[in-house]
This record gives C-alpha cells, structure tokens and sequence, in this order.
C-alpha cells in the first residue's frame, strides 16, 4: 500500500463528483421534462425563475412521471433515459478513477 492509505479510506471527493453526476443529469432530466410539457402551470411552483424559464427541483421529475406519465410516455421515457444516463455516467466514473488510483498505488 502507498504511504499514508489505509484500507477503509474514504475518497470524498470522488463520491461528491458522482452525486454530481447523477443530481445534474436528474436536475437536466427534469428541466427538459418541464420544457417538453411547456411549462404547464400543473407542474408545481417553480424554484426559481432564471432568464425568465422556471427553475424546478430536481425530484420534481419523480412526481410528475407518476401523474402525468399516461398523457405524455414518450416524454417521461426520454427523461428517463436522461436521468439513468447520468447514473451510468457517475458508476463509469467511478469504477475508472478506482481503477486508475489502484494502478497509480501499485506503481
């Protein structure tokens, strides 16, 4: 082992960038979402309004898919796939910065 590691050491910093990761894609998932149903007043109030466009939460997506997911599934499908993207992204980095600091230790 490398000088100063430990085995149960903790790497906040890589766990910090893939949530990150999965709360920006989610968050963008959500902001497309809303743009897609053209900002109906339906969608709750929004955070904030920046550049004149509502600023919704990010989890907003999660109780809109469960209302209104039989008036749009195309819609909610996509955003879906937006937001698991941006879980896959966060594993994928998280497994090559494992695997890199792994080789970096060893050399």
């Amino acid at each position: 082992m490398g000088r100063g590691m430990f085995p149960a050491r903790i790497y906040i910093g890589q766990i910090a960038v893939v949530f990150g990761i999965v709360i920006t894609s989610t968050w963008g998932a959500t902001q497309w979402a809303a743009h897609a149903l053209g900002y109906q007043q339906g969608l709750a109030a929004a955070l904030v309004h920046a550049d004149g466009y509502p600023v919704y939460l990010p989890w907003r997506l999660f109780e809109w898919w469960f209302a209104y997911e039989a008036y749009a599934p195309e819609i909610f499908a996509r955003a879906g796939a937006i937001s698991a993207g941006g879980g896959i992204g966060g594993a994928l980095f998280a497994v090559v910065n494992s695997v890199w600091r792994a080789r970096k230790i060893n050399w």
